[in-house]
């Protein structure tokens, strides 16, 4: 049911982005569908009263947040000239990810 509901919200994300990123890059669009399925997930986490299901959440935000700090890095220097996806990135936090322990 849990996986269920995940694929539900994905897909439908997927759904409204199709439709508001037609004009992005495909890199763009993976990025975004990604980030937003992480920021949900981040958004749980407060959410959950149940240890088992917190654990779940907890591991599916870390697999999806993961890495995403330097991709946006990487995305906003490579369309900085394009304003449509400077624009479309605005939304997203530049560090979301927690910093490497020496």
């Amino acid at each position: 049911m849990k996986n269920a509901l995940f694929m539900f919200l994905l897909a439908a994300s997927t759904a409204c982005h199709a439709q508001a990123t037609a004009r992005f890059p495909k890199d763009v669009v993976t990025f975004m569908e990604r980030r937003d399925a992480c920021d949900y997930f981040r958004g749980e986490v407060a959410n959950v009263d149940d240890r088992k299901r917190l654990e779940d959440i907890i591991r599916k935000a870390n697999s999806l947040c993961r890495g995403t700090d330097k991709q946006l890095a990487k995305l906003r220097k490579k369309y900085a000239e394009n304003a449509a996806v400077t624009g479309g990135l605005k939304q997203y936090d530049d560090a979301i990810n927690a910093p490497a322990r020496n």
